[in-house]
């Protein structure tokens, strides 16, 4: 069974949350294992909040971001679009 990773920003302030951009943060979306996929996410969500890169500390403060993931199996990303 393949596993599929999605990587959300979002924001205490709004409610709402966004998937990064592919050409501002590129990750690895599937995964063989459930542990894979968390493993993976909790890494690269990481990576994403403070590689210094995609995010600043001015822009999580000021927007009071925060990550989030979702590991799914392929059959229910499938059923979900």
């Amino acid at each position: 069974m393949k596993w599929v990773l999605t990587l959300y920003v979002c924001s205490v302030l709004s409610g709402e949350c966004v998937t990064p951009k592919q050409e501002h943060f590129s990750y690895k979306t599937e995964y063989g294992t459930h542990y894979g996929c968390v493993r993976a996410g909790l890494g690269d969500s990481f990576e994403l909040m403070f590689n210094g890169e995609s995010l600043s500390a001015n822009q999580i403060e000021t927007y009071k971001l925060y990550p989030k993931f979702t590991c799914i199996t392929e059959k229910e990303n499938k059923e979900d679009t």
